[in-house]
C-alpha cells in the first residue's frame, strides 16, 4: 500500500516538472578563449528562424489544428512503430498555441508559441490528438517522440 502512495507522489511531482520546465529560459554565451568544435556546430544550427536538433526527445502539448505526415490514427491515438516523418503546426487561429520541450544535443523550450512548425524526422513515440478522436473531439495535442532530427520554425 505504501508503494502505491510513493508512485502517486512521483507522478504528481513529474507532472509539475513537465509543466514548469518549458517556462525556464535558456541562454548561451560565447567565451572568448574557448572555440567550438565542428561537431557541436553540426548538431545544432540556426538559419532563418529554424533551429535543428539531432538525436532528441520532443515533448509537445497545446492546441493545434494541423498535424500531417504518414499518420494512421486510432481514436486520436498514434504510436509509430517504424520511424516516420511528422509535421505539427499551430498558426494562431482561435487559441492555437503549442508548448514544446526539446532535449538531446541541446535544450530548447518554446512556451505558448502561436506560430510554430515542428518537423520530426525519424520519429517514434506516442501522440494523442483530439482532432482525430471520436470520443473527445477538440484540437488539443499531447506528444512524446524520440526523433533523429527535429526542426523548429518560429
Amino acid at each position: 500500500m505504501k508503494r502505491k502512495g510513493n508512485i502517486l507522489k512521483f507522478l504528481v511531482i513529474l507532472a509539475i516538472l513537465i509543466l514548469i520546465i518549458p517556462s525556464i529560459q535558456t541562454t548561451s554565451t560565447e567565451l572568448p578563449n574557448i572555440e567550438k568544435s565542428e561537431t557541436e556546430e553540426e548538431k545544432k544550427t540556426e538559419t532563418g528562424g529554424t533551429i535543428l536538433y539531432t538525436d532528441c526527445t520532443v515533448w509537445i502539448s497545446g492546441k493545434c489544428k494541423s498535424v500531417w505526415g504518414a499518420l494512421t490514427w486510432l481514436f486520436g491515438f498514434y504510436c509509430p512503430l517504424l520511424k516516420k516523418q511528422l509535421w505539427i503546426q499551430a498558426t494562431g487561429q482561435e487559441g492555437e498555441k503549442l508548448n514544446v520541450l526539446v532535449t538531446g544535443d541541446g535544450v530548447g523550450t518554446y512556451y505558448d508559441y502561436e506560430n510554430i512548425l515542428i518537423h520530426l524526422s525519424g520519429a517514434t513515440g506516442l501522440m494523442y490528438w483530439f482532432g482525430k478522436s471520436w470520443i473527445f473531439p477538440g484540437d488539443r495535442i499531447f506528444a512524446r517522440a524520440k526523433a533523429d532530427r527535429c526542426w523548429v520554425t518560429v
